[in-house]
């Protein structure tokens, strides 16, 4: 253990009411983490990278993201239209973030694929370009 760190919890008399500590100190809180992973993602332009690299930046920020998102659990019928318009909005977003991070030289084709009607997922997009 790191000596200040040790020395932060000197004076705790129990195994239980040191992971209490701990449990309360650094436990629950990803607030920082979320905060850094959301500004990764808007942060994020193709740039330099290939497609490739700049999908699969962008779609391992989502994945890690995710991570820490919960998606509402539905008690009602196999198909909750509410879960299915959450998880359509993210895959939006997603698609949108994308799109709009790509380089000037798709141009052509982000208008094109902004015209579909349904938008596809970021998959199917990625596919197309």
């Amino acid at each position: 253990m790191v000596p200040e760190l040790a020395e932060a919890f000197l004076y705790v008399n129990s195994t239980n009411e040191l992971w209490s500590e701990l449990a309360e100190r650094f436990g629950d809180s990803n607030g920082p983490l979320l905060h850094q992973l959301e500004k990764e993602i808007s942060e994020l332009y193709q740039g330099n990278d290939r497609m490739a690299v700049y999908y699969n930046k962008s779609k391992k920020l989502w994945e890690d993201l995710s991570d820490f998102s919960e998606v509402p659990e539905c008690k009602c019928a196999e198909s909750c239209e509410a879960v299915k318009k959450i998880l359509a909005n993210d895959q939006r977003k997603k698609l949108i973030h994308f799109l709009m991070h790509l380089n000037d030289e798709y141009d052509s084709i982000r208008g094109q694929i902004l015209l579909l009607d349904p938008l596809p997922n970021v998959n199917k997009v990625y596919a197309m370009i």
